[in-house]
């Protein structure tokens, strides 16, 4: 059994001490590259800043929830949002907006 006083010991805390600039380096660069692309798309569609907020955190994976808290509104005001992003980019489900996103992102590589 473990007293406060020895260390926990975890079998993969070299490995990760080791890529940890890697990983952190590419979790920047996608945090960078999604800013960007959202923050392109969001003008090109007309979104409202709020939306484009939305859209961001959309695009990352989260959900109404996540967004509830996050942005500190109702879980019916983070709905709509939702479905005025959907609704501005012709998208109907999160999956769709995610392609979309993806997309975007694969053809600003390609320039």
């Amino acid at each position: 059994m473990r007293t406060s006083r020895q260390p926990l010991r975890n079998p993969w805390r070299h490995r990760l001490l080791e890529n940890d600039a890697e990983l952190l380096q590419r979790l920047v660069m996608n945090t960078d590259r999604y800013d960007i692309v959202c923050d392109k798309i969001a003008r090109r569609y007309l979104l409202s800043p709020r939306q484009a907020e939305v859209l961001n955190l959309l695009a990352r994976g989260h959900n109404a929830s996540y967004i509830e808290d996050k942005l500190c509104i109702s879980l019916s005001t983070a709905k709509s949002h939702i479905s005025g992003v959907y609704r501005k980019l012709g998208v109907h489900t999160q999956q769709e907006l995610l392609a979309f996103v993806q997309n975007e992102i694969d053809e600003t590589d390609r320039k």
